[in-house]
């Protein structure tokens, strides 16, 4: 690794640390006023074809519904009550089962880029806080382990309740940057200095978003979906999540550019 990109990957490590360190002062709900305050820039991100994330790429080929040998195997969608910290874990359990069960027809001839993981398999600090008020937690990621790509998938799930389109949550916020951070640190990506991560982020009380983050330029960049309500199960739109999930790197480019 040559001097430029071991000094670049190594600032912006540094960079992410400094905004993770001032998240520790703050509440868990963000709201605007104070994204400008720790380098974040955060913009609405309609999943179509003309505001789809920067640096993902959906899967394209069919993915059906998981089959179910026993009825109990299947998930058991949550009855939301008054809790957001039960009913943001029970969702993105619910997700998980899908997500990680759903039928790939095509899989043979045209094998998804990601595999699923847990994040115990990489050099991440616990991804989750059990602090009351705040908690969250990372439960699945999905990652390219063909190409050496630095992009990563996350499903979590925040407590938080009555969440708003224009805030975010910090959990949200220091996962993004935790698995950042350790994508950045990894020998096997050393050409990489954007390590991007898409967020499946479950909230109390029966909310989903996704969230493109990437950091670049001197900020971290959030990039989310209007709040999704999940107190029906939605076939279609599990359908598109797993899409995501199971899809890859777009042809974005998350090398260094030397001057």
């Amino acid at each position: 690794m040559d001097d430029q990109l071991r000094v670049e990957r190594k600032a912006r490590r540094q960079a992410l640390n400094a905004i993770y360190g001032q998240l520790g002062g703050l509440d868990h709900r963000l709201l605007p006023a104070q994204f400008k305050q720790v380098k974040i820039n955060h913009t609405r991100m309609p999943l179509d074809a003309d505001n789809a994330p920067y640096y993902f790429s959906a899967y394209p080929y069919p993915i059906d519904e998981p089959e179910y040998e026993y009825p109990e195997d299947a998930e058991d969608w949550p009855e939301f009550d008054g809790c957001p910290y039960k009913n943001a874990e029970h969702l993105a359990i619910c997700l998980n089962r899908f997500l990680c069960r759903c039928e790939i027809p095509d899989e043979g001839t045209h094998p998804p880029r990601f595999e699923m993981s847990s994040w115990g398999n990489f050099n991440f600090q616990d991804l989750g806080s059990v602090t009351l008020g705040s908690q969250w937690q990372v439960e699945s990621i999905w990652y390219d382990a063909n190409t050496g790509s630095p992009h990563m998938v996350a499903l979590m799930w925040s407590e938080l309740a009555q969440p708003q389109n224009e805030e975010l949550c910090r959990g949200e916020v220091d996962a993004a940057i935790m698995i950042m951070h350790g994508r950045l640190r990894d020998p096997a990506l050393r050409p990489h200095v954007i390590a991007p991560v898409l967020l499946l982020s479950a909230i109390g009380e029966h909310y989903l978003r996704v969230i493109e983050a990437y950091f670049d330029k001197g900020q971290l960049t959030m990039r989310s979906t209007p709040l999704m309500d999940m107190r029906e199960r939605d076939l279609g739109w599990l359908i598109a999540l797993a899409r995501w999930c199971w899809g890859g790197p777009s042809s974005k480019n998350t090398q260094l550019i030397k001057s």
